[in-house]
């Protein structure tokens, strides 16, 4: 159960920064690394939780033990 909603979490992480890593105005340079990261880990907080139960009910293979 925790390792499904980890997986979530991580996922979402990984969507959203890669949104912030590459879709404008966040990927000039003129912001630094440690504000783009805050912002991704913000956003997933706040995302994260909606899209868990998602991962954690779905009928996935890889997700039973």
């Amino acid at each position: 159960m925790i390792e499904s909603f980890v997986l979530a979490i991580a996922l979402v992480l990984v969507r959203v920064a890669s949104f912030v890593a590459f879709v404008q105005p966040w990927a000039n340079r003129g912001l630094p690394a440690t504000v783009k990261i805050g912002f991704a880990v913000a956003l997933t907080v706040v995302w994260g939780p909606a899209h868990a139960p998602a991962v954690i009910h779905s009928e996935g293979p890889a997700l039973h033990s």
